[in-house]
């Protein structure tokens, strides 16, 4: 929505214009004329010195060729001036010519060596402060920055924007200057030497900049476009392959591939625009270039003949203007970057100059205390990205000091919203938010959050070891820079209060485990215990609980209640909570229903009241036996224990892509192979390849022809008679502007065939590796984390480029101007042919090495997926990043890995800086040479003219030349087949579960009855057990209930049933047939699954619902009348069209849920399986959707794993985990009888105790 842009809705609430700019600035990025100026803003002085002087070295270097023109008219003047009675003079002219050669060569060396050098090691600095500088900006942007915002695409921005941008402010910059002196200095010798000549020639650079012009900012454009556009499809990617399972579990495989397709078509369309328009620039360039010999010779013609210029002027001049023009079409690419480093500029800064519209506050240095009395007064709140409704209306609640405050009430209701308010994610509309009497907004937002720490139901664990992820919670308060030993023992500390002591030490690096990408090494309610010991261990003034313990066991969640209760002696804790028994003995209790509070009091005068909070206790009441309770109770909370974690973790994750270590490793791909591969990816296109490719043999004789033209040409500016066949001048001049117009032609027809196959190449290879790591196996993904995928998926496709479009036209034009050209400079003088000939080897080898030395001073831009794999973290979990004030730990490691990745020595790069300079001088050496021999031992002996000797020389160099500037590209080409060597394994992999097999029998027909026998299983790499010897039956209809504690085994079940793995040992059957036997689509197509952890999609609630089904609204309404979720459907402005925003960040956690329970439902499953299906709902919709549950679980097989056990109390039959064991099973009333384990979780659950 536009900013200042008043929607009905805000009408309809009555919205002031100063409510709706609160609202706009919370999410609103001002626009911003930064540009590439702007960049230099992270220059110091250091950096300006440097390029100042490389800036001089780059003016000298290009006056180089512009001189050797000089000499090389000299020569050509000499050489067709020669008799053999001044055979002396003309050798002493030729050998004193030849050193001016030798020194302007030399001269060429060093300036160009001290430019390359310092501009790239500038741009390496001035890049990497950028880049770090906008991850600072954006770890300070406020939560409603983030709403809109995906991380995949601002992990996408900081690494193609800032490759932009080091890409316009390093060595290109000195090739620029370089550029612009080499054109400067061409023209002025052009005018000194003729300027009539000069004046008619210097035509061609005004029709290169009227080319330019046109052609140029339509490209930019498009190029801009088609960046953009991929960036938006990459956070589309982000959220499918980081929600793998339930892509798998969903079967939404395809429907991801084509939405992901459909995302794609507006940036395959930019892309072939910008690509084609490329091809024209080119051919512009090209003919206008050609066109100049044309020009100058007819022109120089009728001067000679005037007596105003001699021959040797003629070429000098020619020579001069087309290095002039050459230069200036070679700085063309690079004003191309500089202005596509301005685009990313622009968006860079337009982040990093966006301050967050939080003030600082005046209170905050640790002196100053926070006793933690809070007061709500009269507070509106409505989030910024979701302007349809407030979250809370004139909201008014007093909060004790040192007390505990529990709030309950519907999903919804704005219970989390409160503790959005105080941690300040937003701003609230009207009122006044008060701590210890004085205003919120007074306080520092470091002091603040570090003083009040919080515990959310959607716990985020960072990629790092326990003790980091744990050690976090002492960000910005006094232990922040305690010493380590210290830091351990308020580590261990915590974990024990957070009973997570015992399982974190039976890991197999205890505390020093890398828990791997989103702590998915660990179990739901491990995650959760390593969250609150995150959160109590700076022992906070102010502690958050929002559903801290729903996914843990009762025994767990007993001895957390505990220690949390112990923690909370001297703090003021506020607790939200569905789980009405962990909030019994608070202080007050709160209920809230839309936004505001419906009763207060304790959970003894809730009750007498007999209101709603008495109902929604008796919802949760579980039916137990009295006797003993008291006394057994007391021994269960002295003696309970926590779960070996045998389920889920392995030493040593890894998170390295797979390409550099996991597909196919060892094996070489032959470059014949990947040949194939590509041609078989670019299929549909073969037809325009091939034409573009005939097209490109045209163009390829543009120099051959040229030098046979050119050469008769300076011939005929004497004596017509003399050239080939006698021909006048005009008519080689008229052959050379008809060849100039055939290789525009050739160019055009080129550029657009190659343009179109290379953009649907990239496109369709995109579509195809998204598509294969989505088919892939759960092993697959425990070795790759989805930001090295995301990074691989983007980088890996782009660089297709490198054999494809533009660059496979100039690769062709290259091979067919050197044969040409050899063929050419033998037909016509064999010997200085075949010296010629050598001198290409040398001449091509140069052009190699010079842009090969570049590709390597470059790589540092490309090497980024460990960096961008920090980025994409810290922006998925960018409310604990925010809320314990991790921002600098988090760029000080990411600076961190700047430096690692852009590290280059300063000997290597002086080195290669050389060798790039000699790379340049040495067509100026070899035109030494050429003219030493010829004009010694061949003109001077009458063997050879002065055409034979111009057209061997312009054949040979210029078409070697041109061969060189290929390698412009061999990053490219080489980027090109490491890409295809990766994505070819990638795309021909078949995972062992293979969802897209055709094979196995038909599951059409299944009826539902499950079972487990003797089952062994392990996850990959981990050698411990998650279940040992598990057996059980799950009969047609029945209703099975798996408890236990977190890490006890209960998932892997659920994960064995869904066929995410197999096991090592047993079987999982169902209808008395192994799984493996059946058709795994068809299969997946009759279970159902409801994890802990809902996911949502950037997309309306619709997509999000129907998943792999085509259901009619009816249908899909009634599903969510069943979820308990229709009534806020159809409240939303758009009802089933209104978008979800990234990873459903518009909805709460319970809404969530509810949403994945009417997907479940929708799919109308035989077997239905629920991982704390109603973990994340309040008593009231738990109630009404496990009636729902209830209802549909008739004529079908539920399998259900619960820590609530009021859920599955009346379960056909309950098993009891424990250390991947089954210890006891049976109904309720029988465990219960038992007085064993279950007997004690439900002691532990107990309202009434």
């Amino acid at each position: 929505m536009p900013v200042g842009e008043e929607t009905e809705n805000e009408k309809r609430l009555s919205l002031s214009e100063d409510d709706t700019a609160l609202l706009d600035i919370q999410v609103h990025i001002p626009p911003t004329d930064a540009g590439y100026k702007t960049i230099y803003r992270f220059a110091d002085r250091v950096d300006v010195v440097v390029m100042l002087i490389s800036s001089v070295a780059a003016a000298a270097a290009g006056t180089c060729l512009p001189l050797m023109t000089i000499v090389f008219g000299s020569l050509t003047g000499e050489f067709t001036s020669f008799t053999p009675a001044a055979l002396q003079s003309f050798l002493h002219s030729i050998h004193s010519l030849l050193l001016d050669f030798v020194y302007i060569g030399i001269a060429c060396v060093v300036c160009t060596s001290i430019c390359i050098q310092g501009f790239t090691w500038t741009g390496k600095r001035i890049s990497k402060s950028l880049r770090a500088a906008y991850l600072d900006a954006v770890l300070q942007q406020n939560i409603g920055f983030f709403d809109d915002l995906g991380a995949g695409e601002i992990s996408t921005r900081i690494t193609a924007d800032a490759k932009l941008i080091q890409d316009g402010i390093s060595h290109k910059v000195g090739l620029a200057i370089l550029g612009l002196s080499s054109l400067v200095a061409a023209e002025v010798i052009a005018f000194v030497v003729s300027w009539r000549l000069a004046l008619v020639l210097l035509s061609v650079p005004v029709v290169i900049i009227l080319w330019m012009g046109a052609i140029g900012r339509q490209m930019k454009m498009a190029q801009m476009g088609a960046i953009d556009a991929y960036a938006l499809s990459a956070t589309f990617a982000e959220e499918a392959i980081s929600s793998v399972r339930d892509v798998m579990a969903n079967g939404t495989r395809h429907r991801f591939v084509k939405k992901y397709h459909k995302s794609l078509e507006g940036a395959m369309g930019m892309d072939y625009k910008a690509k084609y328009l490329l091809g024209i620039f080119i051919g512009g360039l090209l003919w206008s270039m050609l066109a100049s010999f044309a020009l100058g010779c007819w022109a120089g013609g009728r001067f000679v003949r005037a007596g105003d210029v001699s021959v040797g002027d003629v070429v000098t001049v020619l020579l001069a203007s087309v290095t002039a023009s050459i230069t200036f079409g070679s700085v063309a690419p690079s004003i191309q970057s500089f202005g596509a480093a301005g685009a990313a500029a622009n968006r860079f800064f337009a982040i990093l100059d966006r301050k967050p519209p939080f003030s600082s506050g005046s209170i905050g240095e640790h002196s100053v205390g926070l006793v933690g009395s809070i007061s709500f007064q009269d507070v509106t709140l409505m989030y910024p990205s979701r302007r349809s409704e407030y979250v809370l209306e004139d909201f008014s609640l007093d909060i004790q000091r040192s007390k505990t405050t529990a709030i309950v009430g519907p999903s919804g209701s704005g219970k989390s919203s409160l503790f959005a308010l105080l941690e300040r994610f937003y701003l609230p509309l009207r009122g006044q938010i008060l701590i210890d009497g004085r205003d919120i907004q007074d306080f520092k937002l470091a002091h603040l959050r570090s003083r009040v720490r919080a515990v959310s139901q959607d716990s985020f664990i960072f990629n790092t070891t326990v003790f980091e992820n744990i050690a976090c919670g002492l960000a910005g308060t006094c232990f922040d820079l305690a010493d380590i030993n210290t830091k351990k023992r308020l580590v261990e500390e915590a974990a024990k209060n957070a009973s997570a002591h015992t399982f974190i030490a039976d890991l197999s690096k205890g505390y020093e485990t890398i828990l791997g990408e989103g702590g998915n090494l660990l179990s739901g309610g491990q995650k959760q215990r390593i969250c609150i010991a995150r959160a109590i261990v700076s022992q906070p003034a102010v502690l958050l609980l929002d559903e801290a313990t729903s996914a843990l066991d009762s025994e767990s969640e007993i001895a957390i209640q505990t220690a949390l209760q112990t923690a909370s002696q001297g703090r003021t804790t506020i607790t939200i909570a569905h789980r009405l028994s962990t909030i019994r003995n608070a202080d007050s209790i709160v209920v809230m229903d839309h936004g505001r509070i419906v009763e207060q009091g304790t959970h003894d005068s809730l009750i007498r009241k007999g209101g709603t909070y008495a109902s929604l206790v008796s919802a949760q009441q579980l039916d137990r036996e009295k006797d003993g309770k008291d006394t057994t109770s007391a021994h269960l909370a002295d003696e309970v224990r926590t779960s070996s974690t045998n389920e889920t973790l392995s030493a040593s994750p890894k998170t390295e892509f797979a390409s550099e270590r996991e597909i196919h490793e060892s094996e070489v791909t032959s470059r014949i192979a990947l040949i194939k591969f590509l041609w078989k990816l670019n299929h549909p296109e073969r037809s325009r390849i091939v034409l573009g490719c005939i097209c490109g043999t045209f163009s390829g004789l543009a120099y051959p022809l040229t030098a046979i033209f050119f050469g008769n040409s300076v011939l005929g500016l004497r004596n017509s008679s003399s050239t080939t066949g006698g021909k006048s001048l005009g008519f080689w001049t008229g052959m050379q502007f008809l060849l100039a117009c055939i290789v525009l032609i050739a160019y055009l027809v080129q550029g657009a065939c190659l343009a179109f196959a290379s953009s649907r190449l990239v496109s369709r290879a995109r579509i195809s590796a998204f598509a294969a790591i989505l088919r892939q196996d759960m092993a697959f993904f425990a070795k790759n984390d989805s930001g090295a995928l995301v990074a691989f998926l983007s980088l890996q496709a782009n660089q297709l480029n490198g054999l494809s479009g533009s660059i496979l036209g100039a690769v062709i034009d290259a091979l067919f101007a050197v044969l040409a050209g050899f063929v050419v400079a033998v037909s016509f003088g064999w010997k200085l042919g075949l010296i010629a000939a050598s001198l290409m080897t040398l001449t091509v080898v140069s052009g190699y090495l010079r842009y090969r030395l570049l590709a390597d001073l470059e790589q540092g831009m490309l090497r980024k997926t460990e960096a961008t794999g920090t980025v994409l973290e810290a922006i998925r979990g960018i409310r604990t990043v925010v809320s314990f004030g991790l921002q600098s730990s988090i760029s000080a490691k990411y600076k961190a890995q700047l430096e690692h990745e852009h590290a280059t020595g300063l000997v290597r790069d002086v080195g290669m800086a050389f060798l790039y300079g000699f790379s340049q001088s040495i067509v100026i050496f070899s035109s030494a040479l050429l003219f030493w021999y010829g004009g010694t031992y061949l003109v001077a002996t009458g063997e050879y003219n002065v055409r034979d000797f111009l057209i061997c020389y312009i054949a040979t160099i210029y078409s070697a030349q041109a061969a060189g500037s290929i390698f412009s590209h061999a990053p490219d080409v080489a980027g090109a087949q490491a890409a295809a060597s990766r994505l070819k394994p990638l795309l021909e992999t078949v995972p062992h579960i293979d969802p897209e097999s055709e094979g196995g029998e038909s599951a059409g027909d299944v009826v539902g009855d499950v079972s487990l026998d003797k089952v062994n299983f392990a996850y990959p790499d981990n050698t411990s057990l998650a279940l040992r010897q598990v057996q059980f039956q799950a009969g047609f209809g029945k209703f099975i209930a798996l408890i236990g504690a977190s890490g006890s085994g209960k998932s892997s079940v659920l994960n064995l049933l869904e066929r995410f793995y197999d096991p090592q040992q047993g079987k999982v059957s169902v209808d008395e047939k192994d799984l493996r036997r059946y058709n795994l689509q068809q299969y997946r197509r009759q279970v159902a699954i409801v994890a802990q952890e809902s996911t949502l999609y950037s997309g309306s609630v619709r997509e999000n619902i129907t998943t792999d089904l085509d259901a009619d609204d009816d249908a899909i309404l009634d599903a969510c009348r069943q979820a308990n979720i229709d009534d806020f459907v159809q409240s939303l402005p758009e009802g089933l069209d209104t978008l979800m925003g990234p990873r459903g960040s518009q909805v709460s956690g319970g809404q969530k849920q509810r949403l994945a329970i009417a997907k479940a439902l929708l799919r109308h499953p035989k077997i239905l399986l629920l991982d704390e299906a109603t973990s994340a709902l309040d008593s009231e919709s738990e109630m009404l959707v496990q009636r729902a549950l209830d209802a549909a679980s008739r004529g079908r097989t539920t399998i259900a794993v619960a820590h609530r056990l009021s859920s599955i109390a009346h379960a056909d039959c309950i098993y009891v985990f424990e250390s991947g064991a089954i210890v006891e099973y049976g109904d309720h009333d029988a465990l219960m009888k038992k007085r064993g384990k279950y007997w004690g979780f439900v002691q532990l659950q107990s309202l009434d105790q």
